[in-house]
């Protein structure tokens, strides 16, 4: 029996609006005390454990990250951010049996033998591989709970040989809640981060290809995540590509289908209709080559053209993101896997008249 021991740790910030950090809080409390949280993947390896503590930390006081015991160098990187509130320490010890050699396939089609212990090396490399995978997965799903509350960064993994660097996944999601807030619609809600991870397990979400419409709208949601890099048009793209999965039978009326059926789930909204179909009009006017945009290395960003493109472009793209958001928090709150949109028909029928 073999014994691989990962230790992750995960910088977590504060979110830019002051009225998020109660909901930042609670969040992080629930990831800590959540006893059903495992890393999606590694199980079929055999049994793991996970264990997450959440270390305070004072951005200006560089003694405060001691208790880590962190590289150097990892310790000057979080410091250049005043938002860092808490470092998640992630424990994961994970055993395995490796008693048969392994046969791998090459490049060229032949077979290559893995001796017991080289096979052994190999199914650790892997389990860290998905530890490092696991904590932009915890920013999506945290993100599903409480849209915009919780700013995960890069997190840093070693397992004694190996040191990994997972990705960043900063959210972009506190504009949902903005617009909930202006124009009273669609319902972002604050749900439990246990409903949320057992929802997305449940599915096999978090490492499906989107096999089912629900399954390609959460795997749309996740590149929402991207936009901190991207431009808000690409996001603009997935966020539509979600809610055509879930919303629409087909091409032709993926207007009327998705403004008719959203606020079946959602519930009714007067102006739904005229402001969607100003984000198809965004969209369009990009597929087709009938918008100005800018370069991929545009400078000038100060230009009156450019902040109407901008503002443009962020209006559509948070009105489809807050949809999406709010399309999966609904599911997760009815825990749906699917949802359909019956044509019933009926009639009346007179009684027929006496001669």
């Amino acid at each position: 029996m073999h014994e691989h021991r990962v230790r992750a740790v995960l910088p977590v910030y504060l979110p830019l609006e002051p009225d998020l950090w109660a909901e930042a809080q609670r969040l992080v409390h629930e990831i800590t005390t959540f006893e059903g949280l495992l890393i999606p993947g590694i199980d079929q390896w055999g049994d793991h454990t996970l264990a997450i503590t959440a270390v305070d930390v004072d951005p200006s006081d560089k003694e405060s990250f001691g208790p880590l015991d962190l590289p150097e160098e990892t310790v000057e990187q979080y410091l250049l951010s005043p938002r860092i509130q808490w470092v998640l320490d992630c424990a994961v010890t994970a055993k395995f049996e490796v008693s048969e050699p392994f046969t791998l396939k090459r490049s060229d089609g032949g077979d290559e033998i893995l001796p017991p212990d080289q096979a052994a090396d190999l199914v650790a490399q892997i389990i860290t591989d998905g530890v490092t995978h696991f904590l932009p997965q915890l920013a999506v799903v945290s993100n599903l709970a409480g849209p915009g509350a919780l700013d995960l960064g890069a997190g840093h993994v070693s397992d004694g040989r190996f040191q990994r660097t997972a990705e960043e996944a900063i959210p972009s999601f506190s504009s949902c809640r903005r617009l909930m807030a202006e124009k009273g619609w669609p319902m972002i809600r604050e749900l439990p981060f246990s409903t949320a991870w057992c929802w997305t397990c449940d599915g096999d979400y978090l490492n499906g290809l989107g096999e089912t419409p629900v399954g390609r709208a959460f795997n749309a949601f996740t590149r929402l995540f991207e936009s901190v890099a991207g431009e808000s048009s690409e996001s603009l793209f997935w966020a539509l590509l979600g809610l055509e999965a879930v919303y629409s039978d087909g091409s032709s009326g993926v207007t009327h289908q998705v403004t008719s059926r959203i606020q079946l789930l959602l519930g009714e909204h007067a102006g739904l209709k005229k402001a969607f179909s100003h984000v198809y009009k965004v969209r369009s006017a990009f597929i087709h080559g009938g918008m100005s945009f800018p370069g991929k290395y545009f400078y000038y960003d100060g230009l009156p053209e450019y902040e109407r493109y901008s503002e443009k472009v962020n209006d559509a793209t948070e009105l489809a993101g807050a949809m999406l958001v709010a399309t999966l928090q609904e599911l997760i709150a009815r825990g749906w896997h699917s949802v359909s949109f019956p044509i019933s028909l009926s009639g009346d029928q007179k009684p027929p008249s006496r001669a």
